[in-house]
């Protein structure tokens, strides 16, 4: 059965500010992976300046959005409970089709390979059709909270 994460309780789980919060819902499912929304209004303030006659998602920001749903997914493993995660690096990013708001997008990520002090995670971005997005890996480096 799935763990449902509600926006409050993702706000505990991560390292970051309701006002950079992106993913609004998530579901940690029994195979360890999150699967979580992004949902994009088109008036987010990125979208103003982002092709103004013509609104598409920054690429950075999905980016950031697989961060998030990283960080929540390593927040429920046992051996990172009591560390914070920071981005070590971004690789193989691929940005396949334009996001245009209104949407939804939806994010999964899993885990690729697991050392003592970092995470490698795969990620990948579909629309509502289930056209794939982008996808990539981002590493993640650990250190004990202080």
């Amino acid at each position: 059965m799935p763990i449902y994460f509600q926006r409050n309780e993702i706000l505990r789980s991560i390292p970051h500010g309701s006002e950079a919060l992106l993913i609004e819902e998530a579901w940690l499912t029994p195979k360890n992976n999150i699967l979580a929304i992004l949902r994009c209004k088109g008036t987010e303030s990125f979208f103003q300046g982002h092709y103004p006659n013509n609104p598409i998602l920054p690429g950075v920001v999905l980016v950031e959005a697989f961060g998030q749903a990283g960080a929540l997914l390593c927040s429920s493993i046992k051996s990172f409970k009591e560390h914070k995660g920071y981005l070590a690096a971004i690789n193989k990013v691929k940005f396949r089709k334009p996001v245009y708001p209104p949407s939804i997008v939806y994010l999964e990520v899993h885990v690729k390979q697991l050392r003592s002090k970092m995470a490698i995670l795969k990620c990948y971005a579909y629309d509502a059709e289930e056209v794939p997005v982008a996808s990539g890996n981002l590493w993640v480096g650990f250190k004990p909270e202080k």
